[in-house]
Formats: C-alpha cells, sequence, structure tokens
C-alpha cells in the first residue's frame, strides 16, 4: 500500500473517530434521563404536592378524584396541587436542570468540534496535500496541488493556499465566489490561494511535470 493511501486511509479513520467522540460528547450533554428510578420521580411529586405516600393511599380509598382535582375536591388534602399540575412542575423542572447541565457542557461541545473540524482541515488541506499534491477529494477526482517544478505543493505551499481560502470564499453567503471569478478569469486557472502561494491545479498525469511545459 503507497504512503499516500495509507495517510488518506489514516485521516479518514482519524475523522470518523473524531466525529463519534463530538458525537458522544453532544449526547451526554442533552440526554434528559434525571430520575435514575420510578422512586426518585415519585418522590419528588409527593413533595410538589405536599403529601406522604401515606396520605395517597388514603385518598384513593376516600376519593380518587383528590389525587387529579385537589383544588376543587378538597382544598385541605396536600398544598392544594392536583396530580396534573404537580407531574408539569416535576418535569419542568427536569427539563431545567437538563438545559443547565447543556448549557455547562457547551464550551467542552464547542471545544471538541472545533478540534475535530480543525484537525480534519489541517491534515486534508495542509498535511496530506502538502505531501501528496492531493486532498481526499482531489484524490477521488484525480487531480493535484503542485509547484513550478510539477512536485506535489510541499506543507508550506498548501498552508498559505488555505489560509486565503478566506479571500476566495468572500462572499461568504455565496461560498467560493471570488475564487470562482479569478480561476476562470487566469491563465492558468488559479485562484487567489493558488496565485499567491504559486501553486497550480492538475491532472495526476502532469504530476512531475514543470508548469512551463503543461
Amino acid at each position: 500500500m503507497k504512503a499516500r493511501t495509507r495517510i488518506t486511509i489514516a485521516l479518514a479513520i482519524s475523522l470518523v473517530v473524531a466525529g463519534a467522540l463530538a458525537l458522544v460528547v453532544h449526547s451526554t450533554a442533552f440526554r434528559s434521563t434525571e430520575y435514575p428510578t420510578w422512586d426518585a420521580y415519585r418522590d419528588e411529586l409527593l413533595t410538589e404536592m405536599d403529601v406522604s405516600r401515606q396520605g395517597v393511599i388514603a385518598a384513593l380509598d376516600e376519593d380518587p378524584a383528590l389525587l387529579f382535582d385537589a383544588p376543587a375536591a378538597d382544598p385541605e388534602f396536600g398544598n392544594g396541587t392536583s396530580i396534573d399540575d404537580a407531574s408539569s412542575a416535576v418535569q419542568q423542572r427536569a427539563m431545567d436542570r437538563a438545559a443547565a447541565r447543556s448549557l455547562r457542557w457547551a464550551p467542552a461541545t464547542f471545544a471538541t468540534v472545533t478540534v475535530v473540524a480543525m484537525a480534519y482541515w489541517i491534515g486534508n488541506f495542509v498535511i496530506l496535500q502538502g505531501l501528496t499534491g492531493r486532498t481526499i477529494g482531489k484524490l477521488l477526482a484525480r487531480i493535484c496541488t503542485v509547484d513550478a517544478a510539477g512536485r506535489p505543493c510541499g506543507i508550506g505551499r498548501a498552508t498559505v493556499r488555505w489560509l486565503f481560502l478566506v479571500v476566495d470564499a468572500f462572499p461568504y453567503f455565496v461560498p467560493m465566489l471570488v475564487g470562482f471569478i479569478v480561476t476562470v478569469s487566469s491563465r492558468n486557472r488559479q485562484r487567489v490561494g493558488d496565485l499567491v502561494a504559486k501553486t497550480w491545479v492538475v491532472s495526476v498525469e502532469a504530476l512531475g511535470q514543470p508548469m512551463s511545459i503543461v
């Protein structure tokens, strides 16, 4: 297996693993299991109604309507809160706690996504492209980025080319509009990043040939 193929496979696997890690962090942040047991939920429900288990049992024996319509049936039952209202209040508190926890996790989630994105961009557009002349997309399209001598562009030129995507991608509501205009109007079909870094995108058959004869 060739080195560039191994690099591509390793990069793809790393991207999948990093994406899975980001998904785990995200799902952990937004999980909603607040009551590990039914007893915990029941106890909070009874606390909301200000009644004991024995009081509930007695109410069921005497008049079940006390639980479902407490204020109307008997204002003296507990604090007058019906089981429907108490359940809504308990669930709202659970959602509030879940939202607060998600906010605590938000920086970690953002940091994970940022690290994953940067690892992909640098690995694909700088390291892989610099060493082999190809990104994953270029490998599939059978094109490569080269310097004036027709060799893989190198990490330095790849870095400059990548950084100038900020210019090529402008205006951002129409992505790559500047890059497209410059590419179609330049003699060697180079975008701004290529012009600054002195790189060319050519077919794999032209790899190794100086740009003066391509």
